[in-house]
Parts: C-alpha cells; structure tokens; sequence
C-alpha cells in the first residue's frame, strides 16, 4: 500500500516536471538585443546620469553666477537686435558692472576649487577604508571600494564640474569685456575722427 502511495507521488512529480518543461519551451523566447540597441541604451545611462549631475551643478553654482548671466543675457539680447544698435551707454554699462560681479564670482571659483580637494578627499578616505576590509583579490577590492563610494564621487565631480563651470564663466567674461572696451574706443575714436572732418570743413 505504500509502495502504491510512493509510487502515485513520483507519478505526479514526473506530470509536474513534464507540463513545467513543455510550458518553458511553449515561452517565446527573448530575441538577444542588436548592438545598436545596447549602445542606444548606454546613450539614455549616460543622459540620465549627467542630468543628474548638471542639476546638482546648476544648484550649486545658480546663487553665484545668477547677476552675472542676467547681465550677459541682456546684453546679447541687446547685440542681436538689429533694429536698435547698442547704445554708448548700454556699452559704458556693460563694461563697468563686469569687473564689480568677476570681483565675487573669481571669490566663489576659489571656494569651489578649495570643496573639490575636500570632496575628493572624503571620497579617497572612505575608498581606502573600504578597500583595506574587503578580502579577496585586489580586482575585487577596486570593485567593493569603487560601488561603495559611488555617491562620494558624484559630489566629487560635481564640484569639479562647478569650478570649471565658474572658471569658464570668468574666463568670458573677461574677454567680453575686452571686446567692449575696443568698442567704445573704436567709437570714441570715429567720433573725434568725424569732429576734425567737420571742423576743417566748417573753416574751408
């Protein structure tokens, strides 16, 4: 009787095992992704991934840079209308408020530089701790201290990216404003130009 009993269960079990492989084979198999599928879906990684870091970037940075680009942007907005040429005093405007906001703006580059070298240290300290604990090869200490710090070193290079944001900021700006003041020389220069002309032709 048991031998009957043992003998119904591993009936059933084989049924089991047989219905479980059919339905495997009967499932549609996953078609392996193209290479133009695997490297679209690196591309949408990697844009989320920066998204990320700019936003935390433009967080960053906003407060310093904020008077620096309004004035900028208006004075483009200015440069790009064709009806109205920029006037003398837009010019004169321009070239002395720059100087006044690269003044704090070059403050805030030298504060950013000094949070990256600490960023990158707090990264470097927990990266070693972890990379001293972890046993194994040191293929698999690289790998431990690397995803363990993941978040350290997006704040590492997050400051990195806004001091080279600022720099590349100031760097403009200082050239915008050279631009200026050849400008307003230029048309100082037409002007006096135009001011002798017309005397010599008042005597004449």
């Amino acid at each position: 009787m048991a031998n009957k009993k043992e003998s119904q269960v591993d009936e059933q079990k084989e049924n089991a095992t047989v219905e479980e492989t059919i339905q495997q084979a009967d499932e549609p198999k996953e078609e392996p992704k193209s290479q133009q599928e695997i490297i679209h879906n690196i591309i949408n990684r990697v844009e989320d991934n920066s998204k990320q870091i700019e936003k935390v970037v433009d967080e960053l940075i906003r407060e310093h840079c904020k008077q620096i680009d309004e004035l900028i942007t208006k004075f483009r907005n200015c440069l790009l209308n064709k009806e109205e040429p920029v006037t003398e005093w837009e010019l004169d405007d321009v070239c002395m408020k720059i100087p006044a906001h690269l003044y704090f703006l070059g403050e805030a580059q030298e504060k950013f530089g000094i949070k990256e070298d600490i960023a990158k240290s707090v990264k470097m300290e927990l990266y070693n701790e972890i990379h001293q604990r972890t046993k194994g090869t040191i293929a698999d200490k690289q790998a431990a201290s690397e995803a363990g710090t993941l978040e350290e070193e997006i704040v590492y290079r997050a400051y990195q990216r806004a001091y080279k944001r600022i720099k590349q900021k100031v760097e403009a700006a200082y050239e915008l404003a050279s631009s200026v003041k050849k400008v307003i020389s230029r048309r100082m220069g037409e002007q006096e130009l135009a001011n002798v002309d017309s005397g010599r032709f008042r005597r004449g």
